[in-house]
């Protein structure tokens, strides 16, 4: 393969020369699957617990 640029190094001129849709159907689902989340764990998760030093008695 010819270097298309002097400036380009190889291995970027073989990166740019790679075709963009060739990532697999199941990293898709990969991607998708931490928004199946349940609703009550992620309300869970963003509940702010006060330190002792701001509790009031």
């Amino acid at each position: 393969m010819t270097n298309p640029s002097p400036d380009v190094p190889e291995a970027d001129a073989l990166e740019q020369s790679l075709p963009v849709h060739d990532a697999p159907e199941d990293g898709l689902e990969e991607i998708t699957a931490p928004l199946e989340a349940d609703p009550a764990d992620v309300a869970e998760q963003h509940l702010e617990v006060p330190d002792e030093d701001d509790r009031r008695d």
